[in-house]
C-alpha cells in the first residue's frame, strides 16, 4: 500500500471510530503517563500573511511517520513544523490526508530521516471501543503554544453530534458529520490543545 493510500485509509478509520486515543495503563503519577506524553507533539503552522498558529498532535505510525491532529489546526497554512515532547528538534511535515467533516488530518514526517527520534517516542493505538462514562482521560498538548500541559479528568458522556449535541443544525456552518460520535469529558482544554 502506498503512503498516500495508507494516509487516506487511516483518515477514514479515524473518522469512522471517532474515539479518544489513550492507553489503558495511563494513570496519574504513573510512569506510563510520562512515556505516553513523548508521543504528543506541538504543531506550528505558518500562513502567507505572516501569522503563526499552534496545535497539538500525536504519533500513530512510527514506521511511516504519521501524526494525527485536527484539520482546523493546519487549514489554510502553507508550511509547518512539529516537535515531540522532550525532544529539542523540529521536523517539517506534509499533510497526507484529511476529513473536513470530522475535523481530522494526518501529517507525515520523513520517517527514514528521523527514525532515531521516532524510535524514542510513544506510538498511540486507535481505541477499539468507546470509553465508558467515568473512565479516566488525559488532555495532553500545547495550549496557546506556551508550553506542554497534562490534565486529567473523566469521560462524562458519549454523544452523537446531529441528535444530541446540535439537533437543530445551529452549528451546520462547521460542516461536522451529523453521525459523528463525540466524547464529552471534563479535562480543561484551551486553544492549542486541538489535536
Amino acid at each position: 500500500m502506498t503512503s498516500n493510500l495508507r494516509c487516506e485509509a487511516l483518515v477514514r478509520l479515524i473518522a469512522a471510530t471517532c474515539v479518544l486515543f489513550a492507553t489503558a495503563n495511563a494513570h496519574a503519577v504513573n510512569p506510563d503517563v510520562s512515556r505516553t506524553c513523548s508521543g504528543v507533539c506541538e504543531i506550528q503552522v505558518e500562513y502567507r500573511n505572516g501569522d503563526i498558529s499552534f496545535g497539538s498532535g500525536f504519533l500513530v505510525d512510527r514506521e511511516h511517520g504519521l501524526v494525527v491532529t485536527n484539520f482546523h489546526v493546519i487549514n489554510g497554512g502553507f508550511r509547518g513544523t512539529l516537535s515531540f515532547e522532550g525532544i529539542d528538534q523540529r521536523f517539517a511535515f506534509e499533510s497526507c490526508g484529511y476529513s473536513i467533516e470530522n475535523d481530522l488530518a494526518i501529517l507525515r514526517v520523513d520517517a527514514k530521516a528521523h527514525a532515531s527520534v521516532l524510535e524514542k517516542v510513544w506510538e498511540f493505538e486507535l481505541a477499539g471501543v468507546d470509553p465508558a462514562p467515568a473512565s479516566t482521560v488525559f488532555a495532553i498538548g500545547y495550549p496557546g503554544g506556551l508550553g506542554f500541559t497534562v490534565k486529567r479528568g473523566i469521560v462524562t458522556a458519549l454523544r452523537v453530534w446531529g441528535t444530541q449535541i446540535d439537533p437543530n443544525g445551529t452549528n451546520a456552518k462547521f460542516g461536522i458529520d451529523p453521525a459523528s460520535r463525540w466524547i464529552v469529558h471534563d479535562c480543561g482544554t484551551k486553544r492549542g490543545n486541538s489535536g
